[in-house]
């Protein structure tokens, strides 16, 4: 369902899989859409104006990412590792194979997730299915650049902010721990997490990151390190920040997006 947010009425409403769909997103300007289903095994790529296009069938996962200035999306596929399909033409490039995704389910290989992927998708950062460690990838020579393996407790989400100087690790008994790509150097952010973690957010400037557990949502401001927000509302499995990180979106599993003004919290 496509939604104008002034007037919260629906423009589109978008038909095409043949089964359940695990990944949406949009392109970074806006003009496509892109939808993943691990049921009919495939990607389709949807223009704002109504037209679709389905990409071959080649048991793609899940879509993470737009690079080349929307001209290529990288996804992982169970039979290729990471892959980068062409839009104009729907091509489908190897990509360096990796093993890693493919222990994953199909599931959790969702961008923000297991796997997140540096804005240029040069670099991948994969949480194993131990959920104890997880790899810095390089997805052009399929080498591991990075491995850590000292987490205190699950990892559960891993996610690049926007511009790739930074990289977040969250996972329930431990607070967030933020790294900087240029040395791998890291920090905690915010309190330890006792419950599971369901989503994290960066806005797109850079400044905050939002993270949701079972128990509530949380907005932590990045130049002071301290949370500046908290609501109580559970079960959040997905959120969202603006670009300048003042409006947060939580989705839950009762059919219910809350929107929130991060800074009165209205």
């Amino acid at each position: 369902f496509l939604y104008d947010t002034r007037s919260m009425g629906l423009i589109r409403r978008f038909n095409g899989h043949e089964g359940e769909i695990f990944e949406l997103q949009y392109s970074p300007d806006g003009q496509w859409l892109v939808s993943g289903s691990s049921y009919d095994r495939s990607i389709r790529l949807w223009n704002v104006n109504g037209k679709s296009r389905g990409i071959e069938q080649v048991e793609i996962s899940a879509p993470l990412q737009f690079v080349d200035s929307n001209r290529s999306l990288i996804c992982v596929s169970e039979e290729r590792g990471f892959v980068r399909v062409d839009v104009g033409t729907q091509a489908i490039r190897q990509m360096a194979p990796t093993p890693i995704p493919l222990e994953a389910p199909n599931q959790e290989l969702s961008s923000g997730t297991r796997v997140s992927l540096s804005p240029d998708g040069a670099l991948a950062a994969v949480i194993l299915p131990d959920h104890r460690r997880w790899q810095v990838w390089n997805t052009l020579s399929g080498e591991a650049e990075r491995v850590f393996t000292n987490s205190p407790g699950p990892v559960e989400r891993t996610l690049f902010s926007a511009d790739g100087n930074r990289l977040a690790i969250a996972g329930n008994g431990s607070p967030i721990r933020l790294f900087n790509t240029a040395d791998w150097s890291s920090e905690p952010i915010g309190e330890s997490i006792p419950d599971k973690v369901n989503g994290l957010a960066f806005s797109l400037d850079g400044s905050r990151l939002a993270q949701a557990d079972w128990a509530g949502t949380t907005v932590i401001d990045l130049a002071s390190r301290k949370a500046i927000f908290r609501r109580d509302p559970g079960n959040v499995m997905s959120l969202a920040l603006s670009r300048d990180g003042k409006l947060l979106a939580a989705g839950r599993p009762d059919d219910c997006i809350y929107l929130w003004d991060v800074d009165t919290g209205q």
